[in-house]
Parts: C-alpha cells; structure tokens; sequence
C-alpha cells in the first residue's frame, strides 16, 4: 500500500511531505519506494528540495530495511518498523545522496492506500 506523511505531522515537520510507496514481494521481502519533499507550495505540491528512491527491504521480524539501489550500504540504510496496522516508524541512517541534511525520510507515517502501489519504474 502507499503510506504518506504530510506537513504539520508532527509539528516539528512543518514544510515537510513524504510518501512511501511498499509491495510485499516473496520471500520476506518488500518492494519499496519513497519520495519526500522539504518545502510545499500552497496546495501542498512538492518545491524546493525533494529527494526519492527505490529498492528492495528484507523483513526481520516487525522491521524491513534497505538500502536505495542508486546508494552504498555505508552511507545510506532505511529501516521500517511496524508499529501498528496502518502505520508505521521510518528511521534513517547516512545522508542517502540528498542535496540538504534538512531533508528527510524520518517519521511516522499512515497508511493512505491499501491498494497495490504503482512505481515510478513501472
């Protein structure tokens, strides 16, 4: 399903949007895909700074972690956790190639969507 976190959640995220795209994939394995915005502009379309990526996560129990196919291991790991149904807790080690440590993936986000997401790639 797509899960996204908007401006204003939480309040220290003021300017910010992000969206995490997740397909569940054999194996334990999930397809996932993120794009996440710093500044909106007035109808809440992304401007400014933006970044996105795309890779494949191994789930460990009620977490999945990745790391984008275009980044190193080293300077770049996305972790899921699962908190609850329809939400889950995103962390972010290394400055994933964004152009400012201002952007982020970091956050709780809700899922909006059950449906199968579609990629970018696809």
């Amino acid at each position: 399903g797509v899960v996204t976190r908007r401006s204003g959640l939480p309040p220290s995220d003021s300017g910010r949007s992000s969206e995490f795209k997740i397909l569940s994939l054999p194996k334990g394995h999930l397809k996932v895909e993120f794009f996440t915005a710093l500044k909106l502009g007035p109808n809440g379309d992304a401007r400014g700074n933006t970044a996105n990526g795309i890779g494949v996560a191994i789930i460990n129990r009620d977490t999945a972690s990745f790391t984008p196919d275009d980044q190193e291991p080293d300077t770049c790991n996305i972790t899921i956790k699962f908190v609850k149904l329809g939400q889950i807790k995103i962390t972010q080690e290394g400055g994933c190639g964004f152009i400012s440590d201002t952007i982020s993936t970091e956050g709780i986000y809700k899922r909006t969507s059950a449906a199968k997401p579609k990629f970018t790639e696809e």
